[in-house]
């Protein structure tokens, strides 16, 4: 009986294996433009995650959402707990909607 950890973990590290495999085959047999290609790849990659930071970063710096970050610090001063809701007016949720 073969179990299931067995199956998956023999399949994963087969294709990562036979993967790097090729890749190593292709640098060899391909040389310089092989090398190109994966700094190609690798800047693509970079470019990607930097997107992510920069929208992660993006989200916290909300201008609009200030005034309920604000609203909040007030009513846990006061109140020693987060509040259940929270009003703020119309324009500044349609901002933060929008």
């Amino acid at each position: 009986m073969v179990h299931r950890r067995a199956v998956i973990t023999g399949t994963v590290l087969g294709g990562a294996l036979s993967a790097s495999g090729a890749s190593g085959m292709n640098e060899a047999a391909g040389g310089q433009a092989a090398g190109q290609n994966l700094g190609r790849q690798l800047e693509d990659v970079a470019r990607a995650v930097q997107g992510v930071r920069d929208e992660i970063a993006r989200q916290r710096s909300f201008s609009d959402i200030a005034a309920v970050r604000e609203q909040t610090r007030i009513f846990l001063r006061a109140n020693g707990k987060f509040p259940d809701f929270i009003e703020v007016g119309t324009d500044v949720w349609q901002q933060v909607y929008d």
